[in-house]
């Protein structure tokens, strides 16, 4: 903003109030008007008591040295005046270059942001934070330039600003009422159908934990803790999935170096979209540092003299392994004893024998088949048991 004199020289001649100074100034002595001065008493100063139209001359220079005293304020000097008077549009520049970066992380980086749009309740909190920021900041803009603005101007322009102000909060009510309305609606978080399969899991080997979480509001997070149990059997560093659908999923490796068999209580935190937190009833597995799966017995029932194949599944410890497979449950008058099998040995944890069956059934026989097995290093498996049905020929 230039001082006053140069300024008073740039306006427009066709001003009555410019006319009248410039024409006083003019006829001055040479060096008389105070052309580096922005003091108004220095101006009056020049004009004599008896000038012709003092009076006018006077009021002339009064409402120009004015409105050069407005632009003045409302512009001031420097890289400071210049940001001040240009804070709206620097703030509203930096909020749109702040939303357009999230936009193009969200959407080129992270490969969940679309995905987490497509879920209402995500959409609905992203415009309820974006529309929520603009009209704070839009108040807040509105107050510091009303600091910077001519005085001539503050009422009008805060007046149309109030107008503004009054349809962008009004919106604002009915966004944060149906955002918060809509969220109060949602069922409470929860967490249930606990399981682990297999059960029991072999030392070194996996398990897959899945539950399903109901209520709350999706994309949801779960981690697992365990309750009780072997220190070293830590399932938190096990990565737990939650879909945004309510099922919950965890393959689980369970550390080797388990030498019995150690009984492990668990629970599976899920956290949702809106801070919420749930915790399921304690669950429970057990490990074994030797396992038997996959018992089976064909034909079943089997008739009298005919053959019977088992086979069996040995997994953990150190091959090879023993086994043995025994019978109970007979009646009195069947003899069992020629179709067991003690202290075999398999090389790769397959177990697999064909059995003769006794000709002379006296009776139909419900047998349990139990099949015990143990590593090279003497850890024992827990035994396993399938039913069979003997019948006569």
């Amino acid at each position: 903003m230039p001082d006053f004199s140069p300024w008073l020289n740039a306006l427009d001649a066709s001003d009555p109030d410019v006319t009248i100074v410039r024409t006083f100034a003019n006829a001055l002595p040479v060096g008389t008007w105070p052309a580096a001065s922005n003091n108004l008493a220095a101006y009056v100063a020049v004009i004599p008591a008896g000038a012709a139209q003092r009076d006018a001359l006077l009021m002339a220079l009064a409402r120009l040295y004015e409105r050069w005293f407005e632009q003045e304020r409302g512009q001031p000097k420097g890289f400071w005046g210049f940001i001040a008077t240009r804070l709206a549009t620097i703030a509203l520049v930096l909020t749109g270059f702040v939303i357009a970066v999230v936009l193009v992380i969200g959407i080129f980086v992270s490969d969940t942001f679309l995905g987490m749009m497509a879920q209402p309740d995500h959409a609905r909190g992203l415009i309820t934070f974006l529309f929520s920021f603009a009209t704070i900041a839009v108040i807040v803009l509105v107050a510091i330039a009303v600091f910077w603005m001519p005085p001539s101007e503050v009422e009008t322009r805060f007046r149309s600003a109030k107008d503004v102000i009054t349809i962008l909060v009004g919106v604002l009510g009915t966004v944060l009422g149906f955002y918060f309305g809509t969220t109060s609606n949602t069922a409470p978080l929860s967490i249930s159908a606990v399981t682990v399969p297999p059960n029991p899991v072999v030392a070194g080997g996996k398990a897959t934990v899945t539950a399903k979480v109901a209520g709350g509001a999706a994309p949801y997070h779960c981690s697992i803790s365990v309750t009780n149990g072997s220190p070293a059997i830590d399932l938190s560093k096990n990565r737990c999935q939650a879909l945004d659908t309510g099922n919950v999923s965890a393959e689980v490796t369970i550390p080797g170096g388990v030498s019995s068999k150690t009984d492990v209580a668990f629970k599976i935190v899920v956290n949702d979209a809106r801070g919420g937190q749930a915790e399921s009833t304690e669950a429970r597995f057990s490990v074994v540092p030797v396992a038997v799966s996959a018992v089976t017995v064909a034909p079943n029932p089997v008739n009298g003299g005919g053959i019977l194949t088992v086979t069996a599944k040995v997994s953990g410890g150190v091959g090879p392994y023993l086994y043995d497979i025994t019978f109970g449950g007979a009646s009195a008058g069947f003899d069992t004893s020629q179709m067991e099998r003690k202290a075999k040995t398999s090389t790769n944890g397959n177990i697999s024998e064909q059995i003769s069956i006794p000709a002379a059934v006296p009776s139909k026989q419900d047998l349990t088949v139990k099949v015990v097995a143990k590593d090279a290093n003497g850890l024992q498996a827990e035994p396993i048991e399938a039913r069979l049905a003997v019948l006569p020929k």
